[in-house]
């Protein structure tokens, strides 16, 4: 159905595909990405925000951006638009139709131009940033033995539950790094913990005052040391996010974006 949908979404009526189809592939509620170069500087914005509805023909529906704490009103120009639709990101070029609005939400109509493509790129925007990050290890011996690993024995795990022991200082406060980028999907951290991949942890950070954050992690790669700090950066994907977190992520992170001044 994806090429089927990639081939039918032209600008023209009797091209494209029924509602269904297309709400089928990329339904509402999909993360939404719009690249805009504003007129005053040589730097692109990035806006986020999610699809509300798909409409007859090729026209749609998504909630208006908010950039710098204001609705950003799109430009007449077809501009390049990403739909963060999983297994697929599908990129193509969409054009601002009308501001509308609909049971009390700010809407913005826009129209497909052309060909929506697959992009192989990373499922989520990622976003620069820097705050204190806390690093407990969440594996255990149940953990272990619940992994069904017949080799696994009790030297390995009293060797596992010494590291454990190693990565926490002694006053029991877990070890801290400080992040470098952060998406809905993960996080890459700077730190001098003793991480490997495969290693389950919870991370703690605060995304605004009086709003920390605790989530399960999964180390997907640990980078070189830096010769001068030490640290290494540390890769993860977050596991078990509930939609509150996710939510709470996605909007920490367009909250940054809109805070961005062009030069």
């Amino acid at each position: 159905m994806l090429n089927r949908i990639i081939r039918g979404t032209q600008s023209t009526e009797s091209n494209a595909e029924p509602e269904s189809e297309m709400a089928a592939i990329i339904p509402p509620g999909t993360r939404v990405a719009l690249t805009v170069a504003p007129e005053s500087t040589d730097d692109t914005l990035l806006l986020e925000t999610q699809l509300n509805e798909w409409l007859q023909g090729n026209e749609f529906l998504i909630e208006m951006p908010i950039h710098k704490e204001r609705h950003y009103r799109l430009p007449p120009e077809p501009l390049p638009i990403k739909f963060f639709s999983s297994p697929d990101v599908l990129v193509g070029l969409g054009q601002f139709v009308e501001t509308t609005a609909k049971s009390g939400l700010l809407l913005t109509k826009m129209m497909m131009v052309g060909e929506l493509q697959p992009h192989q790129v990373r499922a989520h925007y990622r976003q620069s940033c820097s705050f204190d990050v806390a690093i407990e290890r969440s594996w255990c011996r149940e953990a272990l033995q619940d992994s069904g690993d017949s080799s696994v024995n009790m030297r390995d795990i009293e060797a596992l539950l010494s590291r454990t022991r190693a990565l926490t200082k002694t006053s029991d406060k877990a070890i801290e790094g400080e992040s470098v980028n952060i998406s809905v999907g993960g996080m890459l951290f700077a730190t001098t913990a003793e991480l490997e991949a495969g290693d389950k942890i919870n991370l703690s950070f605060d995304l605004a005052p009086g709003e920390q954050e605790s989530v399960d992690a999964l180390v997907l790669r640990v980078g070189p040391p830096c010769e001068k700090t030490q640290t290494r950066n540390v890769a993860v994907q977050f596991k078990h996010m509930n939609q509150r977190q996710t939510d709470q992520i996605f909007r920490y992170i367009t909250k940054l974006q809109s805070r961005k001044t062009p030069k």
